[in-house]
């Protein structure tokens, strides 16, 4: 339960507060047309019922899209879909006295839009009114809010999402992804995203699970770099469908499960504090470094049967085991057939508190 609070300055004379009222209203008249951003109002009690707002941004000329959503208190659901002539579009759902700030300029062929919640519930809502008595402050009391929108397939298309308090679910197979930053403060994060990705993804969130795939053939693609990083969460990462050069995921309290790309020369840092690590390696991928770290818990290492690699393991407080036919040399375990070429995979697993288990899989 929420309990407002309303901050409440002495009485002043009713042309003092008129000067103040008209002040407020050409600094915000003169901020909006400085920086080209318009505040979209909820109609009173309308959010409680279900109200949303359609919104689009025309594509008018753009080649390429940059895209900024900042949902705050909200679920947000993003996919994508062939929408000639647009470069978003879909509903905005939100918590009554709520505003959107809504940024859209065009800028060397560019579309930059943006869509940033003011307002509406959480941690910090803000319930703004001026009356006769000065200014009242109160805190919100309404649910989260819901965004359901679609990407437009046509354009490159740069996205930068956020939510404070809600859970994000990307379909994103469909998009012609250039990069992907997403943040999320509370609430799970779970996407896909298109196996020809030609930029970087980066994901993090402090409280909740993060799920991510590929979908599609990654022919041709020039994926560049994925991070991944959660405090509190599960992460399940299954990458094998994508072309990512670089992949860096950390995990403070949770379990990180990992299905790599196989991205000859691919480069890899796994690290949890505390929780478990499964990490798959595909088959194909015969060259590259391949780093894990673990601090408090057990590494389970699914590798290809006849795959080429070399395995530097140390570990403190834990048993290793690996497959009969690996050959050790102090702390390095290596595959019957990494004796017969140069091009092996390393690995480097390092544990405090866990043990390590090298298991052979079907290819």
């Amino acid at each position: 339960m929420t309990i407002p609070q309303t901050i409440r300055p002495p009485q002043q004379a009713a042309q003092a507060i008129l000067v103040r009222t008209f002040v407020s209203l050409a600094l915000l008249a003169l901020s909006a047309l400085v920086f080209r951003f318009t505040l979209v109002p909820v109609p009173e009690g309308a959010a409680s019922q279900g109200h949303g707002m359609m919104q689009q941004e025309a594509v008018a000329g753009a080649t390429r899209a940059d895209i900024r959503l900042s949902g705050g208190w909200a679920d947000l659901n993003l996919g994508s879909a062939a929408q000639p002539g647009w470069a978003l579009s879909g509903q905005l759902r939100l918590p009554s006295v709520a505003l959107v700030q809504r940024e859209a300029t065009r800028q060397q062929d560019v579309l930059r839009a943006s869509y940033q919640l003011r307002g509406g519930s959480g941690l910090l809502p803000l319930r703004l009114q001026l009356g006769v008595g000065g200014l009242n402050i109160g805190r919100g009391e309404d649910r989260l809010g819901v965004w359901t929108l679609r990407v437009g397939q046509q354009l490159p298309t740069a996205l930068r999402l956020s939510t404070t308090s809600g859970d994000q679910h990307l379909h994103l197979e469909g998009a012609r992804l250039g990069d992907l930053n997403t943040s999320s403060t509370s609430g799970e994060i779970s996407a896909v995203l298109p196996s020809a990705f030609t930029g970087g993804a980066r994901f993090s969130t402090s409280s909740g699970d993060l799920t991510v795939s590929t979908e599609g053939d990654p022919t041709g693609a020039t994926g560049q770099t994925f991070t991944a990083q959660s405090t509190y969460g599960e992460q399940t990462l299954k990458l094998e469908a994508s072309a990512f050069r670089s992949v860096q995921a950390r995990s403070t309290f949770g379990d990180l499960s990992v299905r790599l790309p196989a991205r000859p020369g691919l480069s890899a840092v796994l690290t949890t504090d505390t929780g478990e690590q499964r990490v798959t390696v595909p088959s194909g991928l015969n060259s590259g470094t391949l780093n894990i770290d673990s601090r408090t818990g057990d590494v389970t290492l699914l590798v290809p049967a006849g795959a080429a690699l070399r395995v530097l393991a140390s570990t403190r407080m834990g048993d290793i085991e690996t497959p009969p036919d690996y050959i050790r040399q102090g702390d390095t375990y290596s595959s019957p057939a990494a004796s017969r070429t140069l091009s092996a995979l390393k690995i480097a697993v390092s544990t405090f508190s866990g043990n390590l288990t090298i298991r052979e899989v079907a290819r």
